[in-house]
């Protein structure tokens, strides 16, 4: 969340984190880091209107899966 520049409370818990978009819907960048990184994050939309500023990453991943999918995000030219 802080490589793409979203915001997201960062003492939350849980399986999912949801984070605000800086700029664009959060259709628009979920397309573009599954298209640039092949990396699925959730786009809030889905879970009803208010969620379209929104992105949503699972934590049900182990670790490496987790860093291995940041890594990817990391080295897109942006």
């Amino acid at each position: 969340m802080d490589h793409l520049k979203c915001s997201y409370a960062k003492e939350g818990a849980g399986l999912f984190v949801w984070a605000k978009v800086p700029t664009q819907n959060g259709k628009k960048i979920t397309d573009l880091v599954f298209e640039k990184s092949a990396v699925f994050i959730t786009p809030g939309f889905i879970f009803g209107d208010k969620g379209k500023n929104y992105i949503r990453i699972s934590l049900c991943a182990e670790e490496h899966r987790m860093k291995e999918a940041l890594n990817r995000i990391k080295n897109v030219k942006w």
